[in-house]
């Protein structure tokens, strides 16, 4: 008999979101953006299908591999610009056209990481995949603080080291959260790594995170910069409104985009925050 699709209980369902998660790339790079969307529940599969149906139709579907073909920061390429921005233009207005005086928060919520502070690394072994899920924690405690009411299902983009299982970080971001003021007893449900071929929203995820680093770790101002990649990182600095924070590498806690730029202390990562 097939398992019936679980569906929240009635008294939680408009509590009930979605946080995205991705991350740009870490090798030799000043800084690291770390974040994605947050869209409520019930909306969810919507944006999925219309940031699906904003893709070119040679976008879609399978590809020689055998796997879904996908967008990303590190796919834009000479020409592609205006297809992205279709895509980026996809999920701004999707609040406005959908959402419109319905509850619920939709957004994006992005972290920066310093990578150069001495003692910290956030790939390659255990120590540095230990810190990376210390920053997955912070940013997503850090979202749950601006809605202490809510329910949270995270997905953040699979990786090939982790260090706690699924449900280990699930409990301990719940404890987290329950400590900086969550009113629920249990605030994250679901923690579940996704392969981003199969989400479209961590996939747009990418592509802002990449875009944000693109300008942060100075690859802009290559003179042989691509066009497109230079066009792109303008469109989602100005079209989130974040282009003043990133120059000036400031937190910006409001509008269509929240920035953090982490602090860190200058020490080495030695365990997993747990909040005690």
């Amino acid at each position: 008999m097939p398992k019936k699709p679980w569906v929240p209980r009635p008294e939680e369902a408009r509590f009930f979101h979605h946080i995205y998660i991705d991350e740009s790339s870490q090798n030799d790079h000043d800084y690291m953006v770390l974040g994605g969307i947050v869209v409520p529940l019930a909306f969810a599969q919507q944006l999925e299908a219309e940031l699906a149906s904003a893709k070119p139709p040679n976008w879609r579907g399978i590809g020689s591999d055998g796997f879904p073909r996908e967008i990303g920061w590190k796919l834009v390429s000479n020409g592609s610009y205006e297809r992205y921005k279709k895509i980026i233009d996809a999920y701004a207005s999707f609040g406005r056209r959908r959402m419109d005086g319905v509850g619920g928060r939709i957004g994006l919520y992005y972290s920066v990481i310093d990578l150069n502070v001495p003692g910290r690394s956030y790939s390659g072994n255990k120590r540095g995949s230990i810190a990376f899920e210390r920053e997955l924690y912070f940013h997503c405690l850090s979202i749950a603080r601006r809605d202490s009411q809510n329910l949270w299902h995270i997905y953040p983009d699979d990786r090939s080291s982790k260090v706690l299982k699924e449900n280990e970080f699930s409990t301990m971001l719940s404890r987290g959260m329950v400590k900086g003021g969550a009113k629920r007893i249990w605030p994250t449900r679901r923690l579940k790594y996704c392969d981003s071929r199969y989400v479209q929203a961590i996939q747009v995820s990418d592509v802002i995170c990449g875009a944000i680093a693109y300008r942060l770790n100075g690859h802009y101002n290559d003179p042989n910069a691509n066009k497109d990649r230079r066009l792109l990182s303008d469109y989602v600095l100005d079209r989130f409104k974040i282009r003043p924070a990133v120059e000036q590498k400031k937190d910006k806690g409001f509008g269509p985009l929240i920035l953090w730029f982490r602090e860190h202390i200058d020490k080495p990562v030695s365990r997993h925050p747990t909040p005690a």
